[in-house]
């Protein structure tokens, strides 16, 4: 066993270059469920891939389960602003019930955004959500609209809030929900860090108010890549039973 696990460790290890001094490194939408405080740097690419992200729910005799592969794709246009294209090319979504099972596959809606930094660690995200046809997309279109602000409470740990908008049809009707987030993050090594969350999604004009509490770990395999992996699990029965994933995130 111990003469099977050398080469990974050492491909491993050539892997982790040293971190640059000189540039700050990633920062990442992942993993969880908040946002990064802060913009991509102009003219920089960053991409963002959950492989895979799951959801997974079982309500009395019925069970959900949803794996997606997760593509975020971000870049700089300015200093303090960035372009956000997002979505789910592929997915596997599986219900099973007293009914039977049922099973669908392919693409989920793509979604469009931009980020605007008013700070160095505040800034304002709005997207759109645009159908795209696919077996896991929708019909109709919908728009959110994030504030994320980020303040460090000593060397190694940072305060990060959320607050936002969601409003779509689902349906006939249409549907606003927010969005209330608080995460408290550790640096415990110059490439490793991790977290714990909470958050909220409060639909307006109903009593349902899915919420979750989360935590997270990222490793910096070098200032522009970073691996990361994360659980959320649902904290009532408007909620999902669990959210996970796990990832990796490169700019250039």
């Amino acid at each position: 066993m111990r003469t099977r696990l050398l080469p990974s460790v050492f491909v491993f290890g050539a892997a982790c270059r040293a971190l640059d001094p000189s540039t700050t490194p990633i920062a990442t939408d992942r993993p969880g469920l908040l946002f990064a405080s802060s913009v991509v740097p102009r003219g920089v690419v960053q991409l963002e891939l959950g492989a895979p992200a799951a959801q997974l729910d079982r309500k009395r005799a019925d069970e959900f389960r949803l794996v997606q592969l997760a593509v975020q794709a971000r870049y700089g246009w300015s200093e303090t602003l960035e372009l956000r294209v997002g979505g789910a090319p592929y997915g596997d979504l599986r219900n099973e019930s007293a009914a039977g099972v049922s099973r669908e596959r392919g693409a989920a809606d793509l979604e469009l955004g931009v980020k605007y930094a008013l700070a160095p660690t505040t800034s304002v995200l709005a997207s759109a959500r645009v159908p795209s046809g696919g077996a896991l997309g929708s019909d109709d279109a919908a728009f959110s609209l994030f504030g994320i602000a980020e303040s460090a409470l000593d060397e190694r740990r940072s305060l990060k809030g959320l607050v936002g908008w969601t409003g779509g049809e689902v349906g006939a009707e249409w549907v606003d929900t927010a969005t209330l987030g608080l995460l408290l993050n550790e640096v415990f090594h110059p490439r490793f860090s991790g977290y714990v969350s909470a958050v909220a999604y409060p639909v307006f004009g109903s009593d349902s108010t899915p919420a979750y509490a989360g935590v997270g770990l990222a490793y910096l395999l070098s200032s522009d890549v970073q691996l990361d992996c994360s659980a959320d699990v649902g904290l009532n029965d408007d909620a999902l039973d669990a959210l996970v994933t796990a990832g990796i995130s490169l700019r250039w």
